[in-house]
């Protein structure tokens, strides 16, 4: 999943969906505590460049303005752009998932370290 669809769900969609179907009813991206982690780690390494946060309104255009309010969300009150902004720069506490040298992956038998008889 793209770090744009992530974002775009939490100042889009979901604020179109839960004017529809009530704002108890649909979850923010943040109640979902790995999928937000996840997020945040992707954006906070570089995955999304000003235009995507301008667009995300999250920045502010040339002008000084914010997109607020173009899209599927038109009309909705949207959370403070700083406050969004601020949010998705939190540490994501992912640093120790990096994993470890020695296996290659899921499925798989690691690396030939791990097949050592001595």
């Amino acid at each position: 999943m793209s770090l744009q669809t992530l974002s775009s769900f939490e100042r889009s969609y979901r604020p179109r969906l839960a004017d529809i179907l009530g704002d108890g009813n649909v979850k923010h991206l943040q109640d979902f505590g790995n999928l937000w982690d996840y997020a945040r780690d992707l954006f906070q390494h570089g995955f999304v460049d000003d235009r995507e946060l301008y667009f995300l309104d999250l920045l502010p255009g040339p002008s000084g303005e914010y997109v607020q309010g173009l899209g599927f969300a038109e009309g909705l009150e949207l959370p403070d752009a700083a406050e969004a902004l601020a949010a998705w720069q939190q540490p994501s506490g992912r640093e120790d998932l990096a994993g470890s040298p020695l296996y290659s992956g899921p499925g798989s038998g690691g690396s030939f370290e791990l097949w050592s008889l001595s």
